[in-house]
């Protein structure tokens, strides 16, 4: 949103159907956002708001201070097993 009246800047949805809904929070640096859904991340250019890449293993996200993105993924409904997968980002 812009700071000057709050108006919506830009916006990106997942291309998947099953992909509406968003897990926890988003995660920004200065080029990339990073959103999770129930079964994959998607890295979206700042620039271009397009996904640069997608991680099938979705969950809550963490980026640590040595760039490496963590998603903690709980069992539940779609997901037969807990676990964490960590994504070195340099």
């Amino acid at each position: 949103r812009s700071v000057q009246d709050g108006q919506v800047l830009w916006n990106w949805e997942p291309g998947l159907l099953d992909e509406s809904a968003f897990i926890g929070d988003v995660l920004a640096t200065q080029n990339i956002v990073f959103v999770s859904t129930r079964s994959r991340v998607y890295a979206i250019d700042t620039t271009t708001h397009q996904a640069v890449w997608v991680y099938p293993y979705g969950g809550a996200l963490s980026l640590s201070a040595n760039g490496v993105l963590h998603v903690r993924r709980k069992s539940g409904p779609g997901h037969i097993s807990e676990g964490i997968a960590a994504i070195n980002l340099h």
